[in-house]
C-alpha cells in the first residue's frame, strides 16, 4: 500500500475517533439568540442530569436557530417538565414565548428563571426588557380595542395587564385615567393621573386631565396650584391657558361655601361638615390605600343633590369612608356623635396601608363606664383611645352620644393625618 493512501486512511480513522470521543464528551449547545463571535454555550451534561431534559433543550435551541418558535416553546416546556431546576430551560422558554407574543407565559417563566438563578445578570436584563415589551404590547392592544369599540371589560383587563407588567409605564397610566373618565369615574381617573405626576410632576396630559377633574368638583385652588406649577414647562399652551381662565372665573364667583369657613366655629358639626373636613384635611387621594374601592354597585343617595356639601359627600361615599343609611339618605344636616366619629376613623385606620393591622384590635382594652363591650362600635372606640385620637375623662366615660365641635373635629382629623404620614 502506498504511503499516501496509508496517510489518508489514518486521517479518516483519526477523524472518526475524534468524532466518537466528542460525542462521549461534554455536549455543547450554542445560545441560539446570540449571533456574535462571543456567543455563550450551554454545556448540557453539566446543567442537567436528565437526558430527556437535555435532549428537549437541545431541540429547542435548534428550533430557535430555524425560527420555529412555537416548536421551541414545546421543546423547552418538555425540558422544564423533566427538570424543574433547569433555569436555562425556563430562560429560553420565556424568550421563545416572547417571540410568539405569549407575554403572560414569558413573564411567568422568566420570573421562574430569575428565582432559580438570582445572580445571573442576563436573566435580570431579559426579564426587565420583557416586562417593558409586555406592558407596551398590552397597552397597544387596549388602545386598539378602545378604537374599534370593544368590550369595556376587555379594555380594562388589557390596561391592567399592561400596568402589572410595568407599573411605571406613563402611557398605560394615562390610558387608564382616560378610560375611567369615559366611565364617569373621576375618583379612579384622578388616582392614575396623580400617579403619572408623582413620576413626572409636569406631564402635560396628566396635568390637564387632573385639573379638569378638580374644576368639575369645584376644587379650584387645587386646579390653580396644579396648572400654575406646570405652566412654565408648557409655555404658550392654549389648553393650560384656557383652564387657568376657568379657574380664575370659578374663584371669582366665590363658590366656596360659607358653611365650610364657619365649620371651625360650630359647637356641633353635621355629617355634611364632617365630609367636608375629611376632604380638606385628609385629602383621601394622597393616602396609601390598601385597595381602591370597588364601583360594581352604584351608591344611590337621595338627599344631597342640592346640598352645599354635595361634592364632599359624594367623594367620601366613593371612598367608602362614610356610608348612606339603608333608606338611601345621607342625612347631611344630622349632628355627628362621638361614637359615630370613632367608627368613621376606625374605618380609615383599617383601609390605609400606613397603619399596621397588628396595632389595631389587639391593644389593651380600657374598661369604659358608658360603652358596654357589646356595643357595635366598642372596638372602634378602643382603637381611637389607644391611638390617642380621642379620649375619655378621669371617670373613664367616653360620652359616646355627645356632639363634636368644629375645633375638636379639626384637631382629631389633623392628628389622624399625622399617623398616615
Amino acid at each position: 500500500m502506498k504511503s499516501g493512501n496509508k496517510t489518508l486512511i489514518m486521517i479518516f480513522l483519526l477523524g472518526g475517533v475524534i468524532s466518537f470521543l466528542s460525542q462521549c464528551g461534554p455536549a455543547l449547545v450554542k445560545d441560539p439568540w446570540d449571533k456574535t463571535a462571543q456567543a455563550r454555550y450551554y454545556q448540557l451534561d453539566r446543567i442537567t442530569a436528565s437526558t430527556q431534559a437535555a435532549e428537549a433543550f437541545r431541540k429547542g435551541c435548534l428550533d430557535i436557530e430555524k425560527k420555529r418558535y412555537n416548536q421551541a416553546v414545546k421543546h423547552f416546556t418538555t425540558a422544564v417538565q423533566h427538570d424543574g431546576d433547569l433555569w436555562e430551560a425556563f430562560f429560553e422558554l420565556g424568550r421563545a414565548q416572547q417571540a410568539v407574543q405569549d407575554y403572560d407565559g414569558a413573564l411567568r417563566n422568566l420570573e421562574q428563571a430569575a428565582m432559580l438563578a438570582p445572580d445571573r445578570e442576563n436573566v435580570r436584563v431579559e426579564l426587565a426588557a420583557t416586562r417593558n415589551n409586555a406592558s407596551q404590547y398590552y397597552y397597544l392592544e387596549a388602545e386598539k380595542a378602545m378604537h374599534i369599540g370593544g368590550l369595556l371589560t376587555e379594555v380594562e383587563k388589557l390596561y391592567k395587564k399592561a400596568l402589572n407588567a410595568y407599573p411605571k409605564n406613563l402611557s398605560v397610566l394615562i390610558g387608564l385615567g382616560k378610560y375611567y373618565l369615559l366611565l364617569k369615574k373621576p375618583l379612579l381617573a384622578s388616582h392614575y393621573f396623580q400617579t403619572v405626576l408623582d413620576l413626572v410632576p409636569t406631564q402635560r396630559e396628566a396635568v390637564i386631565n387632573l385639573a379638569k377633574i378638580h374644576i368639575a368638583a369645584g376644587n379650584y385652588l387645587k386646579a390653580q396650584t396644579l396648572l400654575t406649577e406646570a405652566a412654565p414647562y408648557h409655555p404658550d399652551d392654549d389648553d393650560l391657558t384656557q383652564l387657568l381662565s376657568e379657574v380664575k372665573h370659578g374663584l371669582s364667583k366665590g363658590e366656596k361655601p360659607s358653611e365650610l369657613i364657619l365649620i371651625q366655629e360650630k359647637l356641633a358639626i353635621t355629617r355634611a361638615d364632617l365630609a367636608a373636613l375629611i376632604l380638606v384635611i385628609l385629602e383621601p387621594r394622597t393616602l396609601s390605600w390598601k385597595s381602591l374601592p370597588s364601583f360594581n354597585k352604584p351608591i344611590i343617595v337621595l338627599d344631597i343633590s342640592e346640598h352645599w356639601a354635595h361634592n364632599y359627600i359624594k367623594t367620601v361615599l366613593e371612598y367608602r369612608i362614610m356610608k348612606p343609611f339603608p333608606n338611601h339618605t345621607f342625612k347631611p344636616d344630622s349632628p355627628v356623635s362621638r361614637y359615630e366619629l370613632a367608627g368613621i376613623i376606625n374605618t380609615l385606620l383599617h383601609k390605609v396601608t400606613t397603619i399596621e393591622a397588628v396595632s389595631l384590635d389587639n391593644t389593651p382594652e380600657m374598661a369604659l363606664h358608658d360603652v358596654p363591650t357589646e356595643h357595635t362600635l366598642y372596638q372602634a372606640i378602643q382603637n381611637v383611645i389607644n391611638l390617642k385620637l380621642m379620649n375619655c375623662d378621669e371617670q373613664r366615660k367616653f360620652f359616646p352620644h355627645s356632639k363634636i365641635s368644629g375645633n375638636h373635629a379639626i384637631g382629631i382629623l389633623s392628628n389622624l393625618k399625622k399617623l398616615f404620614f
